[in-house]
C-alpha cells in the first residue's frame, strides 16, 4: 500500500517566481490571457515536469494573485511505478525540481484538494477474471459502476472512487520495464475534491499530507475501501455464498483433521479481527488484555492463520469450477479487508 495522486492548491501569495523563470525548461509556450486596454496581459503559467524523477508534476500559476494547482504522483518519483510510502521524500525531489525551473511553492499554503492510496496484490488468476462478478455482485456505498476496458472498472462518484485493474498490462502497455507478476491487480482508493470531508478528516493541508507514514496510509486506505465494498443481497449471491462455504469447509475437513471446524472459526475469527485493526493492533490489544499471552506467541498465532487463509486460496487456484463467488471473496478479502 502506497501513495498515488496527490493534488493541491497554494493560496494566493504563497507562489514565489524568480525572474526571467519562465524561460527555463518546463514552462509552457501556452498561457492565459486577459485584454487590458486593448492589449494581451499574461495572467497564467503552467509548469510540466516531463523529466524522470518529477512524478509528472503539474503546476498552474496564477500570476495576479500568485496561487497556484499543483498535481504530482509520488510514485513516479522514486521509481517508475513502485508504490511510495515515504511521501515527505518524494515531495522533496519534485520541490528541487520546481525550485530549478525558479518556482517557489510556500508548502504552509498547501490545501490538499486530492489524494489516492492504492494497493498492489497478487491474485489467483488474471485480474480481468474477477471484473463480470465483480460489476454484478458487488455493490459499493453510494456509488455508481463502469467498465472503462477489458482490463479495469471504475465504482464511485464524483466523491469517492474506487478503480481496480491488471497493473500488470497497464505497465506492458505503457512501455515500463517491470517484474510484476502477471497477476498483479491494483486497487486505488481515490478521495476527490468533492469529499470535503474526508480530506479535512485525513489530509486537509499539504503540510499534514506530506506527514504521512506507511502505517497512516495502511489505516486510511482500510478504513475507506472497508468501508465502501459490499456484497449485495440477492438470492443468486446468497447461493454463491453458500457453495463458497461448502468449498472453504471442505478444504478445512480434508487438511485439519478432526478440528477442522475449530480451526476455520478461530481463522475467520482472526481475519475480521485483523480487518478491524491491523496486525500490529490487534498483537498490541491481545497482550494488553492478558498479561500471560506474549507478542511473540500471538503474532505467531497471526501469521499462522493468515498462511493458512492464504492456503485456501492457492487451493482455489486449482479448482476446475471455481465459483463466481470466489472471485467476489478474493477481491474483498485482498483489497478490502486485510491489506
Amino acid at each position: 500500500i502506497g501513495s498515488d495522486k496527490l493534488w493541491f492548491t497554494i493560496a494566493p501569495g504563497g507562489v514565489k517566481m524568480e525572474p526571467n523563470a519562465m524561460k527555463r525548461e518546463g514552462w509552457s509556450k501556452k498561457y492565459d490571457c486577459i485584454e487590458v486596454d486593448g492589449h494581451d496581459v499574461r495572467v497564467g503559467a503552467k509548469f510540466f515536469g516531463e523529466d524522470k524523477g518529477t512524478g509528472n508534476v503539474r503546476v498552474f500559476v496564477d500570476l495576479q494573485d500568485m496561487s497556484a494547482r499543483v498535481q504530482f504522483n509520488p510514485s513516479k518519483v522514486l521509481t517508475e511505478h513502485e508504490l511510495c510510502t515515504d511521501i515527505l521524500k518524494s515531495y522533496e525531489h519534485v520541490e528541487r525540481r520546481l525550485e530549478v525551473a525558479g518556482l517557489h511553492l510556500d508548502r504552509d499554503a498547501g490545501k490538499v484538494t486530492r489524494k489516492d492510496i492504492a494497493c498492489d496484490a497478487v491474485l489467483a488468476e488474471v485480474p480481468e477474471n474477477s471484473m463480470p462478478y465483480l460489476s454484478h455482485y458487488l455493490k459499493f456505498r453510494r456509488c455508481k459502476r463502469k467498465v472503462d476496458d477489458v482490463h479495469g472498472i471504475t465504482m464511485g462518484n464524483a466523491s469517492v472512487q474506487l478503480q481496480f485493474y491488471n497493473k500488470h498490462e497497464q505497465l506492458n502497455m505503457l512501455g515500463i520495464p517491470h517484474n510484476l507478476h502477471p497477476h498483479t491487480g491494483r486497487n486505488e482508493l481515490r478521495i476527490l475534491s468533492n469529499a470535503r470531508a474526508l480530506l479535512e478528516k485525513y489530509t486537509p493541508t499539504l503540510t499534514s499530507a506530506l506527514k504521512l507514514t506507511h502505517s497512516d496510509l495502511v489505516d486510511i486506505y482500510r478504513s475507506e475501501v472497508t468501508a465502501r465494498v459490499h456484497i449485495a443481497s440477492t438470492p443468486d449471491v446468497q447461493q454463491m455464498k453458500v457453495e463458497s462455504l461448502r468449498d472453504a469447509l471442505t478444504f478445512y475437513s480434508i487438511n485439519f483433521g478432526r478440528n477442522w471446524l475449530s480451526r476455520y472459526l478461530i481463522n475467520e475469527g482472526m481475519n475480521h479481527l485483523i480487518a478491524e485493526v491491523g496486525r500490529d493492533e490487534l498483537t498490541k490489544l491481545l497482550t494488553s488484555i492478558d498479561a500471560k499471552k506474549t507478542a511473540k506467541n500471538e503474532g505467531a498465532k497471526i501469521r499462522k492463520s493468515i498462511a493458512q487463509t492464504m492456503e485456501l486460496e492457492k487451493a482455489r487456484r486449482f479448482m476446475s469450477n471455481r465459483t463466481p463467488m470466489s472471485y467476489v471473496d478474493e477481491y474483498i478479502r485482498t483489497f478490502a479487508l486485510t491489506a
